[in-house]
């Protein structure tokens, strides 16, 4: 069963439904698991689809730390668990926007790392 519902979001994520929708898939949809939150559905999420995403973001992982760096860079006040699929959304836009950007970030998820490794310092 769990299996089901993890390819199904599998199946979301690679076939053009995006991250977005397989994240709100997981987080409140049908194919939610108990016991599975956003902090390990999105390392799920990341692996199986980070260069497999043929529409919109690529899947990131959000956790504790990288929304403690979220709060202190961009001053968000989001919760540090449980985050809605607007603020995933949010998430992904700012980590395009930084690896696009003229700064040093070369792609999304070494943005991902930069703003988990300040979470973790805090």
């Amino acid at each position: 069963m769990v299996g089901t519902m993890l390819s199904q979001a599998t199946n979301v994520l690679t076939q053009g439904g995006g991250s977005v929708s397989a994240y709100q898939l997981l987080l409140t949809g049908s194919h939610h698991v108990d016991g599975l939150g956003p902090a390990f559905f999105t390392k799920f999420l990341y692996f199986v689809g980070y260069d497999h995403t043929p529409e919109g973001p690529r899947p990131l992982i959000l956790d504790q730390y990288v929304a403690k760096g979220l709060n202190d860079i961009r001053g968000h006040g989001w919760r540090t668990t449980g985050w809605t699929a607007d603020q995933y959304a949010a998430y992904l836009d700012w980590a395009n926007g930084e690896a696009i950007g003229p700064g040093s970030i070369q792609s999304e998820d070494e943005a991902e790392f930069r703003i988990w490794e300040h979470g973790k310092s805090l």
